[in-house]
């Protein structure tokens, strides 16, 4: 099917429009959805293929995902600290562990495997802290959830911008030395500079102009010296939602990201899939699935052996583990960037996009069954 730029735009909004306004109506996750309505659309559905005039669009909706993540980590309190650290310690080294296994057993490089167990590591935000803050008694019960799963994606995301630099052969100190700089620029100079301005300024009419000033001049500052921009994208999110304090103007920036740009890039990345991976070898069919489950035994291990610690009983070790099962935004994104360097192929890409639409439809549900089974064995 040859539709022209404007037109398959058009139709990519109203599905963004469409589909986002059911998800939240019905609370259902709307990212799969986009995946799969970007399948059938894509080569392997409706057959449509000139979507090159849309990537800039789509470009623009990856950093809003990792924007909007950082964004979160400032909005969440950061509570019971001890536990924090040690779960994320422990699901960091497990997760990394089995995603660099995984990649060992089916042949890939040293890059793609760490690249794998990075991915590993985080959840998605978007999905986790709606389903914790939903219910009361796992934010009272497990205060450490939260602060986790944002802190857990921000270490992802710095792995893969250490093991991207790594393959190219960079300067592991250059890079440390451009990252401290710039953290130390976005989350100490930034909003000094920010509320500097606003005080010279009437905030309800700049607050969101320069804040997606600030987030474009910093990311093209990262690609000028090379610096990952998804990871400057995030810590950006850090800072600027320091300067963030109407709730209307935070609800204006995930309106644009979420409403707009994220269903854009979600749809584009359904419509790149490439299917025919599987027919080409049994192989990458069992690669997919070992990931999947290999994700899930990991996640469900680190929750168990931190239960241990806390002496929580097995149904409370599991839930946490199940928890962190979803990979979706944050992942995806990093996969994209992936695959953009040359460092994950089409089989990789296809299999942490099946991964996400499994965890993230599966999670809500595993959730709901062993928090009613907790509830039952209280009573």
């Amino acid at each position: 099917m040859d539709l022209s730029p404007m037109m398959l735009f058009a139709l990519i909004l109203f599905i963004g429009t469409s589909v986002s306004y059911l998800s939240k109506r019905f609370h259902i996750t709307a990212v799969p959805i986009f995946m799969i309505l970007g399948i059938a659309l894509g080569p392997f559905g409706a057959g449509i293929e000139n979507y090159e005039g849309l990537s800039f669009i789509g470009d623009m909706g990856l950093l809003m995902v990792v924007f909007i993540a950082g964004l979160e980590v400032y909005k969440e309190e950061i509570a019971s600290a001890g536990d924090t650290v040690l779960f994320c310690f422990l699901n960091t080294i497990i997760s990394f562990s089995a995603g660099v296994f995984i990649g060992y057993i089916f042949g890939y490089n040293a890059y793609t495997s760490m690249l794998i167990g990075s991915i590993l590591i985080s959840s998605s935000v978007g999905i986790i802290i709606p389903l914790i803050a939903g219910k009361e008694d796992l934010r009272s019960r497990f205060g450490f959830l939260t602060p986790s799963v944002v802190i857990l994606d921000g270490l992802s995301l710095f792995l893969l911008a250490f093991v991207i630099e790594m393959s190219k052969g960079s300067s592991i100190i250059n890079f440390l030395a451009y990252s401290a700089l710039f953290i130390a620029l976005l989350l100490l100079l930034l909003p000094k500079l920010a509320n500097k301005f606003f005080m010279r300024n009437t905030r309800s009419a700049y607050e969101l102009p320069f804040v997606f000033m600030c987030l474009a001049s910093f990311v093209a500052i990262a690609e000028l010296i090379g610096l990952p921009n998804i990871l400057i994208a995030f810590l950006s999110g850090i800072a600027l939602g320091r300067i963030i304090t109407t709730r209307e103007v935070y609800d204006e920036i995930k309106a644009i990201g979420e409403d707009f740009l994220m269903p854009i890039f979600f749809i584009l990345l359904g419509m790149e899939l490439d299917f025919s991976v599987f027919a080409e070898s049994l192989s990458n069919f069992a690669f997919t699935a070992s990931l999947i489950l290999i994700l899930m035994i990991s996640k469900v291990a680190a929750g168990i052996i931190f239960g241990k610690i806390k002496r929580y009983d097995r149904k409370e070790s599991f839930l946490i583990g199940s928890i962190f099962w979803p990979q979706l935004s944050a992942t995806l994104a990093a996969t994209e960037v992936a695959f953009a360097a040359g460092l994950f192929d089409d089989v990789v890409v296809v299999a942490v996009a099946c991964m996400a639409i499994v965890t993230s439809l599966a999670t809500p549900i595993m959730v709901e069954i062993l928090a009613a089974q907790k509830k039952n064995s209280e009573k």
